[in-house]
């Protein structure tokens, strides 16, 4: 899908770990971890593709990515992205109680 002139990509590790995070949050009632997903969906494709650059930098120890960006989804779910000159990917998806050194990136 091409949004504003760019690509808009999912990598494998975005897709697992939302994955993780709907079979958890719908272990009840599956309802509410499909609810989930497609709430993160239309923020990544609605409001993060629009505005890439909305949300700040991520800039931790040990990652050197120039335009690695972090968004916030319902204060508790961080959204690591890339921003390309022609294309966005969407990288991870992680809780905000975990530590981001633990990350494959």
């Amino acid at each position: 899908m091409i949004i504003n002139g760019r690509e808009v990509k999912l990598r494998e590790s975005f897709i697992e770990s939302l994955i993780v995070f709907e079979n958890y949050l719908g272990k009840d009632n599956p309802v509410i971890g499909r609810l989930f997903t497609n709430k993160i969906f239309n923020y990544c494709f609605d409001i993060l593709s629009v505005f890439p650059y909305s949300a700040p930098k991520f800039i931790h120890e040990g990652f050197s990515i120039f335009d690695l960006r972090k968004a916030t989804f319902q204060k508790k779910y961080i959204i690591l992205y890339l921003v390309l000159e022609n294309s966005i990917e969407f990288i991870e998806i992680y809780h905000a109680s975990k530590n981001p050194k633990n990350l494959n990136l």
